[in-house]
């Protein structure tokens, strides 16, 4: 299962879990083409559960990844104010080692509780206020898709 919530602008809520087909992925990569397209920051949260996480891809989904990477590149760095990765505690030892910047062209976190991505919106980006506004909303949405604010193993 994965969603993208593009309703709560200039947050962006991507939710996943276990494996992804194919044309999931594809269609998510679209959702992220159009927030992009927008051309205005926005904060990107992303919620992982552990099997999305370690379900691996084929080949023809890795091409596409880094042919929408290779054509989003200066978007990202240009509008992404900041990627959250939020993962289960299990995952958080090994993930939080990852450098957004070099990833993805865009200053991040991995985090393990939601209330550490507000703290660090807070803290990063240049005009938190629109992004903090929407925080009972995120959290909300995240629970309601079945995911804890903080993610236990």
């Amino acid at each position: 299962m994965h969603t993208d919530d593009l309703s709560l602008k200039p947050c962006i809520l991507s939710l996943s879990r276990g494996p992804m087909s194919l044309p999931t992925y594809l269609e998510a990569l679209n959702n992220w083409s159009a927030f992009l397209d927008w051309q205005e920051p926005v904060v990107w949260l992303r919620v992982f559960d552990h099997a999305a996480l370690h379900a691996g891809s084929d080949r023809e989904a890795t091409l596409a990844g880094k042919a929408w990477m290779a054509r989003y590149k200066d978007a990202i760095s240009r509008y992404v104010q900041g990627i959250i990765f939020l993962v289960p505690e299990v995952d958080y030892p090994k993930l939080s080692k990852m450098n957004m910047q070099k990833a993805f062209g865009a200053k991040g976190l991995v985090c393990a509780d939601i209330e550490d991505a507000f703290t660090w919106i807070n803290e990063n980006t240049p005009e938190p206020g629109p992004f903090l506004e929407q925080a009972d909303a995120i959290v909300a949405r995240v629970r309601s898709a079945g995911f804890p604010s903080r993610q236990p193993v």
